[in-house]
């Protein structure tokens, strides 16, 4: 993901990045260039924190989505789910 967004990406899709609490630059350097990258490409960022199943410490999964990303359409009703 060197330079741009993958090339297949919907412009009303959305991306899922796992793990993305670490220094993604090196901890000497300490930057996020994956970060500066998506902010650059027009991507907003929703951060989920929480423990991983067995973890210790907390980590955090990153969505990157555009202002027309079909997960804030809100045209579906919401699932039920019956037991």
């Amino acid at each position: 993901m060197r330079g741009m967004v993958p090339a297949g990406h919907s412009p009303d899709g959305a991306i899922i990045l796992d793990d993305s609490e670490g220094y993604w630059g090196g901890e000497e350097r300490q930057t996020y260039p994956i970060l500066e990258l998506m902010r650059a490409q027009g991507y907003r960022r929703v951060d989920f924190f929480g423990h991983s199943p067995g973890g210790i410490r907390p980590h955090c999964t990153s969505f990157f989505f555009r202002s027309e990303c079909f997960l804030f359409e809100g045209t579906e009703a919401p699932r039920r789910t019956f037991w």
